[in-house]
């Protein structure tokens, strides 16, 4: 089994809007006063955020993905998963061989196959990667895809920016009290990846 961790890429500025537009937000909030509208913006951007590490799906295009794996996380024949769906380019593959050296692959030597995984093209092989191995990579839908191809994940940001808005806290404190259930799990429920 092949360890390895996924460090996301930063939301860039304005990414939450490209996904959602704050006048959509807010009108999805009803809301149409603007003294909130930083309010609304923040609550966006998080709610984007979450759905996206929620199912491993980036909504828009994104930079900078840091895959690392262990010791001998390539496999001669094994193709590589790289935990986010859709891999749009590879930027770099760098591996640490035995003697600790580091080894820069060519990025054109491999190519992204069914199910994004990443492996090597035919007469092509994975460097050694005996002390571990570094993936930059791309990722996400291109600018306006979310909508048209994941749009029950935008409709799940949707949601969750309702839920943050109506409700400031984790537990209600007036009605019934209890932790208020979260509808968008259920609406990202078939778009997630599954853990490995």
């Amino acid at each position: 089994m092949t360890v390895f961790s996924l460090d996301p890429a930063a939301m860039p500025i304005g990414y939450g809007e490209a996904i959602l537009p704050l006048d959509h937000a807010k009108q999805h909030l009803r809301v149409d006063a603007t003294d909130e509208d930083s309010l609304i913006a923040l609550l966006r951007d998080a709610a984007v955020d979450l759905v996206e590490r929620y199912c491993s799906i980036p909504l828009g295009p994104r930079s900078g993905f840091v895959w690392q794996g262990a010791n001998g996380c390539f496999v001669a024949g094994s193709p590589v998963h790289l935990g986010v769906h859709p891999v749009t380019a590879i930027i770099s593959i760098d591996a640490i061989d035995a003697t600790g050296a580091t080894i820069t692959a060519l990025a054109t030597d491999f190519t992204i196959g069914p199910h994004d995984r990443l492996q090597p093209k035919p007469t092509k092989e994975w460097p050694d990667a005996t002390g571990g191995a570094t993936i930059i990579f791309d990722a996400g839908y291109g600018a306006g895809e979310a909508g048209t191809k994941v749009p029950g994940l935008v409709a799940a940001v949707r949601l969750f920016l309702g839920h943050l808005y109506e409700n400031r806290e984790a537990v209600a404190t007036h009605g019934i009290e209890g932790e208020i259930p979260l509808g968008v799990m259920f609406a990202c429920a078939r778009y997630r990846m599954p853990a490995i």
